[in-house]
């Protein structure tokens, strides 16, 4: 358990790397939308 709070100080704060994972999640997701939408207005 130890090694999980020594990893260069990454797991020390767990609130951020949650942030950096849910900002990196709203971008994909973001990519994905934008990419559907060029999809759809190409096709119609």
């Amino acid at each position: 358990m130890k090694s999980q709070t020594t990893t260069g100080g990454k797991t020390s704060n767990p609130s951020e790397m949650v942030d950096a994972e849910e900002s990196n999640l709203e971008r994909n997701l973001a990519k994905n939308l934008n990419l559907e939408d060029k999809d759809a207005s190409e096709g119609s």
